[in-house]
């Protein structure tokens, strides 16, 4: 009977400190009802690569939603975020309450945005509608969910449960609806990936040397619909700027390279969906050659993943074949080799005649 409960006040506990945490992530409580309150949610930011300098946007979507037994009006609305307003351009239903900056940064880091509360003249529950601005930039993952700020406007009472006159505010943060998961954090995500080329000499005359180098060109183009500025780019473990190309090319960046037999390089950090495309050069600064083309006495020959899209999390890997294969110069063309045997055969059969003769008249 006494393990039973023991084993019961166990259970009891844990749920009491379920509870807490669940409240502790998203109740603010004693926050002030003079317009000087203020609710923070976590930003998230979780890394692959190194992103760049972003600034995340919190906008309130439409009226403050008013409890029926509240006198307030719609005035309630949540400060606006007068610093960046100017910054983004969002639906007229939407105003900006609160932006974060994040610098920089190559892992898993956070932000906070911090929420400005009007002041609150009446009790009642005020209910907002959150979302996350969506951004453009390359790579980056912006939340696609809806936040309710609930606003509790509670009297101050007395030790004899009597109103004092003054007003005192909770606050609870819900995710997806206003029943729905308590949370106090939106996560955001920056997805790269990475492209690898090599290049591979074959054939009989095929030089594998490394004096005997190629030239290529690598083309990138951002994804429909987002902003990239080349920036941040690792080659083989160095940071580079991508060049940015000429109007009227059908790429916005492009990175040139020589490699010989065996050789290859890494490009990392290249945001997700960035689409890429290796071409073989004539040379130094010389034209694209195209598959099947020749690169001197060399076939230039590319694989299926010589143009594609970049995968967050991999490494795309082409490589660039050319191939020497040649024949031995030994005087002859063959164009003329039927006619060289036939009169070989013929000078042959003609010797063959005069000892012929030679042996008859001995005899």
């Amino acid at each position: 009977m006494k393990k039973k409960i023991l084993s019961l006040m166990l259970a009891v506990v844990m749920m009491l400190s379920l509870s807490v945490t669940a409240l502790a992530a998203s109740v603010q409580t004693g926050v002030s009802a003079d317009g000087t309150g203020t609710v923070t949610l976590t930003k998230s930011y979780t890394i692959s690569g190194t992103a760049p300098t972003e600034t995340f946007y919190l906008v309130q979507v439409g009226d403050v939603d008013i409890s029926e037994d509240s006198s307030a009006t719609v005035s309630a609305s949540l400060n606006l975020d007068t610093d960046t307003t100017a910054s983004i351009q969002v639906e007229s239903n939407e105003i900006v309450v609160s932006s974060v900056e994040i610098q920089s940064a190559v892992s898993t880091t956070t932000g906070t945005f911090t929420i400005g509360l009007p002041e609150y003249t009446k009790v009642g529950t005020y209910t907002y509608t959150l979302k996350e601005y969506v951004g453009s930039t390359a790579g980056v993952t912006y939340s696609s969910d809806t936040y309710y700020l609930i606003v509790y406007v509670m009297n101050v009472l007395d030790d004899d449960n009597l109103p004092t006159g003054g007003l005192t505010v909770t606050t609870d943060i819900r995710k997806s609806s206003v029943g729905g998961t308590k949370t106090d954090v939106i996560e955001n995500e920056y997805k790269s990936g990475s492209l690898k080329i090599t290049k591979t000499v074959t054939g009989a005359y095929g030089d594998t040397s490394s004096d005997n180098v190629f030239y290529f060109r690598v083309e990138f183009n951002t994804p429909n619909g987002k902003t990239w500025n080349g920036q941040n780019v690792m080659i083989n473990g160095e940071t580079v700027s991508l060049t940015a190309a000429d109007n009227g090319q059908d790429y916005d960046y492009y990175y040139d390279f020589s490699l010989y037999s065996g050789q290859y390089i890494t490009i990392t950090n290249l945001p997700e969906n960035v689409g890429y495309t290796v071409v073989e050069l004539t040379g130094n600064g010389g034209t694209e050659v195209a598959a099947g083309g020749s690169v001197g006495s060399y076939e230039v020959t590319y694989d299926t993943s010589v143009s594609g899209t970049i995968t967050s999390n991999a490494t795309s890997d082409t490589t660039v074949t050319n191939e020497y294969d040649g024949e031995p110069d030994t005087g002859i063309s063959l164009d003329s080799l039927p006619y060289i045997l036939m009169l070989i055969v013929v000078a042959a059969g003609v010797v063959v005649m005069i000892s012929r003769r030679r042996l008859d008249n001995r005899f």
